[in-house]
């Protein structure tokens, strides 16, 4: 991609090679710590959907790929996709032993957190959320886009826009509700989004395309 001054990863949901080829995976997190200087890697963020089926040897492959950025002193951040069931999301990464990776976490769990890095001068605050986006969620997420107004922030959530570029709404017949969804991602963009002018970029994942999806909105 040229030159630039430093990089963030995106890694999409890995559910399919964690349950049929967790080599596949362990090679991408090795690929991004081995090459964490010379790319000048400083964060790598998760999409979602780290299991396939939320089998236990699935969990065991990802929690095991994840601590390869770990001993490389990456900084990584992760969200819950709709084929990690709640309970073992919240096994897997309790907050007794995660809750310190985290500058800021919603009642006391990894699935609503968020994180802070200085990179260069650049202040980013990247603020993870999970798929059930309650109005306590998405209050708590103004509060904390609020409360950091000169930092550049980064929103991950695994359902929030598909491969038409646009957020999904209860009309498009993706029936979301079937993940238990509370607030849809065009009541995202509406309430949370759209009124923060620090907001530099949401990245999702869910949706599968061949390409990488981009759509640019003009908020409040």
């Amino acid at each position: 991609s040229g030159e630039y001054e430093y990089a963030i990863a995106v890694i999409g949901d890995p559910q399919y090679a964690t349950h049929s080829y967790p080599e596949a995976i362990r090679a991408a997190y090795t690929w991004l710590a081995e090459n964490k200087d010379e790319k000048n890697i400083q964060y790598v963020i998760g999409l979602g959907d780290l299991t396939d089926q939320c089998q236990t040897r699935e969990w065991i492959e990802a929690i095991s790929a994840l601590e390869i950025l770990e001993d490389a002193g990456l900084y990584y951040s992760v969200v819950r996709g709709n084929h990690d069931s709640a309970g073992n999301y919240k096994n897997w990464f309790s907050y007794e032993k995660y809750g310190s990776t985290a500058d800021g976490c919603l009642k006391e769990t990894m699935l609503n957190t968020y994180h802070k890095v200085k990179v260069k001068g650049v202040k980013y605050l990247f603020l993870n959320l999970d798929l059930i986006a309650s109005d306590s969620t998405l209050d708590w997420a103004n509060e904390v886009i609020a409360a950091h107004s000169d930092y550049n922030v980064i929103i991950t959530t695994h359902i929030y826009m598909g491969q038409s570029g646009k957020t999904f709404n209860d009309t498009q017949g993706s029936d979301l509700s079937r993940y238990g969804m509370l607030n849809y991602p065009d009541v995202i963009w509406d309430r949370v989004v759209s009124q923060h002018s620090n907001i530099s970029m949401v990245l999702c994942g869910h949706a599968p395309t061949d390409n990488i999806v981009v759509n640019q909105r003009q908020g409040v």
